[in-house]
């Protein structure tokens, strides 16, 4: 679409900046220009995608991406995925970009804390001895209750834990340990915040409300 020998540069850095997504069409010398893909980037983190190897390993511009959309680190480097600072910046945009990253850093208390809170579902790619770490579960389900789901079975049946989840969602009950669906605080938390949670309690008490 861009590719014509008469476009020059100051018109696709023009092109860019109004509308990065467009990025996508130009020709590869253009996509290869260090200049251009920062603009595009800046505007469409996602056209990561579209550049060259090298740009994609380049920190500024894989930082300036992220900044604009966390998912832009599924083009990073392996390099960069492991790069601390770009990744607390992926994260904080969109928690959920923690799926992309490193495995190394999804064990990072930093990283994971900072996703979860962006968004608790985030939790799903957290290492298991992190979705066994009380303090971020319970910051997890206090911005997402059904992020319950994802912690260790330990934690689905820690009383502050699963208070945490019911009341910001009550039919997060449904994610509890038997035992706490057979708590009467824990249910009657979950009911207040959503009367439909009756129906994730234990037989016992759901039978004791009706």
């Amino acid at each position: 679409m861009y590719n014509n020998k008469k476009v020059n540069k100051e018109f696709i850095l023009d092109t860019v900046l109004n509308d990065g997504y467009k990025f996508r069409f130009v020709s590869k010398n253009f996509k290869e220009d260090r200049s251009i893909v920062l603009t595009a980037v800046q505007n469409y983190g996602l056209a990561l995608e579209y550049t060259s190897e090298d740009l994609r390993a380049d920190t500024e511009v894989v930082l300036a991406a992220v900044q604009q959309n966390g998912f832009a680190i599924h083009y990073a480097s392996l390099e960069l995925k492991n790069n601390k600072e770009i990744v607390l910046s992926a994260v904080q945009q969109d928690g959920m970009a923690l799926e992309y990253v490193s495995s190394e850093l999804r064990t990072n208390t930093d990283v994971v804390l900072a996703a979860v809170q962006q968004n608790g579902e985030a939790l799903k790619f957290a290492s298991p001895e992190l979705k066994n770490n009380e303090k971020i579960v319970i910051d997890a389900v206090k911005q997402y209750g059904y992020a319950l789901e994802y912690a260790s079975d330990e934690l689905k049946n820690n009383e502050k834990v699963v208070l945490a989840a019911v009341q910001q969602n009550g039919v997060a009950l449904i994610f509890a340990s038997p035992e706490l669906k057979n708590n009467e605080k824990v249910v009657l938390a979950a009911v207040q915040q959503n009367e439909d949670a009756l129906y994730c309690a234990s037989p016992k008490l759901q039978n004791k409300k009706s």
